[in-house]
């Protein structure tokens, strides 16, 4: 938000403490106890699921954002399970802008409680160097297992751009479950006709 005297202004600190109380458990029979139920009004609390059993009350969400500035913030969010008596899940994430560079991460723990939640220790980041619209810029992002002490994905892109078009050459691989692959793709962006190579979606990151 921009003040009329032309200064920026934002909340640099944000609770939010929600729970719900639902009335009917069964809804209208809907319902089906032991399964994922994703609807509404399960699927709007908390970005993690836990409409497995029948429950009047559903889990105490709590999100602490801290941004003293608008190029970076802090996030720290959390489910506490009121039938279970203990913490669902917990993230830390946070990110950095500055012109010509990028930084997010997240952490990540999730607790297996019911059917449709698993036991979870991830770490996943993202960073970009560069502007986008001129020379060179890259990015790299993954996501890493720290139970299992391995990467699941990764991705790393680096671009070259000039005024009337521009190269990438993108290196990404996945390692999950009994599936392990690398492919190396790339592409040749020209103004005013499209894209023509393997990577179907440009970056986006400035």
């Amino acid at each position: 938000k921009t003040n009329k005297d032309g200064t920026y202004a934002h909340e640099w600190l944000t609770l939010k403490i929600a729970q719900k109380y639902f009335f009917d458990p069964n809804f209208g029979g809907a319902f089906h106890s032991e399964e994922v139920n994703q609807f509404f009004p399960l699927n709007t609390l908390t970005g993690f699921h836990f409409g497995a059993i029948q429950r009047n009350f559903s889990p105490l969400t709590t999100l602490l954002r801290l941004r003293p500035l608008k190029n970076y913030s802090i996030d720290l969010r959390g489910d506490y399970d009121p039938h279970f008596r203990t913490l669902r899940n917990f993230s830390l994430t946070g990110f950095f802008y500055r012109p010509s560079f990028y930084l997010s991460s997240t952490y990540f723990v999730t607790r297996e409680l019911e059917h449709g939640t698993s036991k979870t220790n991830l770490l996943q980041a993202r960073l970009g160097l560069g502007d986008l619209q001129d020379g060179i810029s890259g990015s790299t992002s993954f996501s890493f297992d720290v139970r299992g002490k391995n990467f699941l994905t990764h991705q790393s892109r680096l671009n070259y751009s000039w005024d009337c078009c521009r190269v990438a050459l993108e290196y990404q691989g996945f390692s999950i479950g009994l599936r392990e692959e690398q492919q190396m793709r790339f592409s040749f962006f020209l103004k005013g006709l499209g894209t023509f190579g393997t990577i179907t979606k440009p970056d986006r990151f400035f």
